[in-house]
């Protein structure tokens, strides 16, 4: 028994130890990075001494076995899942991206965030260690779990109720502002589009929290903007996609958590064709025949993109695929585009405290594959300066990269931009997801030269193609700034 015992351990020990190494290798060097391996090396030491203080009380095999395959951590297990087979992308890039977002991201614009934290952790180690006269081992384990555990609460709770340092009140008093409230509670507004007339507006709501009363809606707004009133709702959970041609009857919508992409007839809401295609998110029409689908978490053997034929009527209506081959594992499609003059599509991936830029042609075929050193959730391509915009949500940084040379510049912004549109006399509009602003960027001074005040969450950004005007939705409601005034103070023609 005591050779089985030997055996055993040093299996477990191998095990444990194979488990750290490769979750190492992955890991990025960063602060997150470093706090997340000691994390981890403490929590498996802990399981390992647990392990076998119960295997010594034990002595048939079966139990000893249980035993340490039950001490196996689950995150480390799901980690191997999507190192072998690209499991549960999304969650896991949530649990290794949890420092990164929670303090980084959430925590910059909080400032109890970082000390509370801080703190705590101290606290922690003081009342286990000398106190209760515990281990150092299972005091750091303690004092990292509540860094974690604000962590979480920052990412799920704080992050619904940022502070704002103005009211309603102030983005009404705001020059060359219109401002509408709308009569329904909404959710937060991912996209809008408007027709070249600049008649009427739409905008997709979706939901950003599973914790939200069933009284915000998702779904899509048709919103008059001649009369300023809201004529109709799709009530449907989409994700943060839609489109449709403007004088196509139909609209495509990528349905949330249904893995399926809907088209949709737009005056009557009738489905009339559906697609089953997993983690579908982000939609594009490549021509007036073919959509682009993004995959924003695909498994093992699933392409990143999937082209459907929207005018073929049988069951083959995958036209095209294509596969970006990402480094990273655990990773997100967070936002892809088309470029149409150059028959060019661009993908962002995020994981591991870093971003990936992907860029291929229509056939498929990588062009470049670039590595920024943030998360970033947003790009857009700028015809007139001829630079694919990219700003980060995780440092004060937007990323330009040149589309002819791919080189990648970048100055300072405030971090938190999630979306990103251009007047039409070369001004770019960064809207700040964390602090309820609108940024108006310089190009040539490479500053921001002007600054808007809209509510939470300002996702749905949008230039009127006739008027030029901005329009902004935020929890707030509908902002529309002129922004004539802003082109003569910045001096653009």
């Amino acid at each position: 028994m005591k050779h089985i015992y030997t055996i055993v351990n040093t299996g477990t020990m191998i095990a444990y130890s194979l488990l750290f190494l490769s979750y190492t290798f992955y890991r990025s060097l960063t602060i997150p990075g470093i706090i997340d391996r000691i994390y981890i090396a403490t929590f498996l030491i802990l399981c390992w001494k647990t392990a076998l203080k119960c295997i010594a009380r034990k002595r048939n095999i079966t139990q000893i076995i249980g035993i340490s395959i039950s001490m196996l951590p689950l995150f480390l297990v799901m980690y191997l899942w999507a190192l072998l087979i690209h499991g549960p992308t999304y969650k896991l890039n949530g649990l290794i991206s949890c420092i990164t977002f929670a303090y980084q991201y959430t925590g910059s614009t909080i400032d109890w965030a970082i000390p509370v934290a801080s703190i705590l952790a101290i606290v922690i180690i003081i009342l286990l260690k000398f106190l209760l006269k515990q281990g150092w081992l299972l005091s750091l384990f303690c004092s990292l779990t509540v860094i974690y555990g604000v962590g979480l609460y920052l990412i799920m709770v704080a992050y619904y109720h940022l502070p704002l340092d103005h009211t309603i009140v102030d983005v009404k008093k705001q020059k060359q502002v219109t401002h509408y409230q709308f009569n329904r509670l909404l959710q937060t507004s991912r996209k809008l589009l408007i027709d070249s007339n600049e008649t009427q507006l739409c905008a997709g709501f979706v939901s950003t929290s599973p914790y939200l009363s069933n009284a915000e809606k998702s779904g899509i707004l048709v919103f008059d903007l001649v009369n300023m009133n809201e004529k109709r709702f799709f009530n449907i959970r989409i994700t943060e996609s839609f489109v449709f041609g403007e004088k196509s009857p139909y609209m495509y919508v990528a349905i949330d958590e249904g893995h399926i992409v809907m088209e949709i007839k737009k005056h009557t809401q009738q489905i009339t064709r559906y697609w089953p295609i997993h983690s579908a998110d982000g939609l594009a029409l490549l021509d007036n025949q073919h959509l682009l689908v993004r995959l924003e978490s695909p498994l093992q053997q699933e392409p990143d993109f999937i082209i459907i034929n929207i005018h073929y009527l049988a069951k083959k209506h995958i036209f095209q695929t294509i596969t970006c081959n990402s480094n990273i594992i655990a990773r997100l499609n967070t936002r892809s585009i088309i470029v149409h003059e150059h028959k060019r599509i661009a993908l962002l991936t995020i994981g591991n405290d870093i971003t990936e830029f992907h860029l291929f042609n229509y056939q498929g075929n990588l062009i470049k594959m670039l590595t920024l050193p943030d998360f970033c959730w947003e790009i857009y391509y700028s015809k007139r300066y001829q630079l694919f915009i990219v700003p980060s949500v995780t440092s004060n940084n937007l990323y330009l990269i040149d589309a002819k040379e791919l080189n990648i510049q970048h100055f300072p912004i405030p971090n938190g931009v999630r979306e990103v549109a251009e007047t039409r006399d070369g001004l770019i509009v960064l809207s700040d997801n964390l602090r309820g602003k609108i940024y108006i960027y310089n190009m040539k001074a490479k500053a921001i030269v002007h600054t808007f005040l809209v509510g939470r969450k300002p996702e749905g950004i949008a230039i009127g193609p006739k008027t030029g005007k901005l329009y902004v939705i935020s929890d707030f409601g509908l902002s529309i700034f002129d922004m004539s005034f802003l082109s003569r103070k910045s001096g653009r023609k």
